[in-house]
This record gives C-alpha cells, structure tokens and sequence, in this order.
C-alpha cells in the first residue's frame, strides 16, 4: 500500500495553521521552502533550519547526515504542535526524526525519487491540483496520482517506493511531513 489514513488522531487544522503563523514571525520559508521543527542536539545552527535540505549526496551516492540526528524538537514549537506530533509518535510506535514544514509553490515539484524511511503527511494547504505520484510503471500506466486533502488526517506514504510530487494549482501546498525513525 502506498498511503494509509491514520485513524484515531484528528488535528485541529485551525490550530496547526495559526501555530505555523506564529513561527514564520520567527523565521522564514526561502531559500529552502522548508522550517524545521527537530533539530540536531549539538547543533549551533538555527533550530529552524538545522534539517531542511536533503541528506543524500546524488553525485556520491552518499546518505551525508542520517534521519536518526534529528532527535530533538525545537523548544519554541507551539505547544498544540509539538502535542500532537508526540501523540502521532506514540500512537505509530516511533521516534521523531526530521519533521518539516514543507511549502511546494505553484508550477513546481521534486522529481522522481526514494526516501530512506515512509513519510507521515499533513496536509496544511492544499489545493486539488496538488499530487503526490507513486510510479508503477504498469502496462501503460506509468504513475498514479494522489491528492492529500486538508481534512486534519495524518496520512502514511510508503516513500521507499519511487515517488514525485507536484503542484499543478494555482495556490501554494503546505505539508507537515514527518520522518519516523
């Protein structure tokens, strides 16, 4: 299966909107899109931004930081935040490790590519033009496209699996995205 509902957690998506509203009065999305919320725990660099980017060098192709560093949730989360992300944990058996905001622009995507882990999904904004594809590669069906609606569900995406996403709308996307560990 190449996404799952989780059942038995609701998130108040009014709350994760305006916890996400406080902390862009913190930092900001560019150049990356992204803001962290764990973080390294020797890190010096900014909490927000310790593990946006990818981990993996294409050239070498070499993990260059692992998933499993990322062990620390950054203290000036909002507390709704950081709550709910522990339930989820708690509730899928698992320990946090990189868990972003991610924001996919308009007429943007990321091409085709595995993850190391699957992938817990929130979506934040949305808009019906935005997929997540899952190649299969099957007589002459290449991929199939699922559209992750804003209904306050987490959803579990075996990213393991080639995958690309892409926001063909005319709004921004804005995930949680959260990596087990």
């Amino acid at each position: 299966m190449f996404i799952k509902k989780i059942e038995n957690i609701k998130v108040d998506l009014c709350q994760i909107k305006k916890d996400l509203s406080w902390i862009l009065t913190k930092t900001q999305w560019l150049p990356e899109n992204q803001i962290g919320l764990t973080h390294r725990p020797s890190t010096l660099n900014d909490l927000w931004k310790d593990n946006v980017g990818g981990l993996y060098d294409k050239e070498r192709k070499k993990e260059l930081i692992s998933e499993n560093e990322f062990t620390e949730l950054n203290p000036a989360s909002p507390k709704y935040t950081r709550d709910i992300l522990l339930q989820l944990a708690k509730q899928e058996g698992f320990g946090l490790g990189r868990v972003r905001y991610m924001l996919l622009d308009t007429k943007q995507g990321l091409t085709v590519h595995r993850d190391t882990s699957v992938r817990y999904h929130l979506a934040i904004d949305t808009n019906p033009y935005a997929y997540i594809a899952h190649s299969v590669n099957t007589n002459s069906v290449k991929a199939m496209c699922y559209h992750l609606p804003d209904d306050g569900n987490f959803y579990c995406i075996n990213t393991k699996q080639e995958h690309f996403v892409y926001n063909g709308g005319a709004e921004s996307r804005i995930h949680l995205v959260i990596c087990p560990i």
